[in-house]
């Protein structure tokens, strides 16, 4: 899960893209945008309802997570995953 406020503000696309198709079957991106609407990604601010729909629980017991952003979201971030 990538926040940024447009898609022109992310960044490592043909390294996100190497990996997405090298392991296509443990590494995704999902987009979330905060100020712009595209086809793909989702739009608004992260928070516990976001990560709940992108997070399944089964999700959270295999996989690794890096967060990475102010102190109050890493904070929020690690304490729901």
């Amino acid at each position: 899960l990538s926040a940024s406020r447009t898609m022109s503000d992310t960044f490592w696309h043909d390294d996100i893209e190497r990996l997405k198709k090298e392991y296509p079957t443990k590494f995704r991106m999902i987009h979330i945008l905060s100020r712009e609407e595209r086809e793909g990604c989702l739009h608004g601010r992260i928070d516990a309802s976001i990560l709940e729909k992108v997070f399944q629980p089964s999700d959270r017991e295999e996989a690794r997570y890096v967060s990475v952003g102010t102190k109050e979201m890493m904070r929020m971030t690690d304490g729901l995953l």
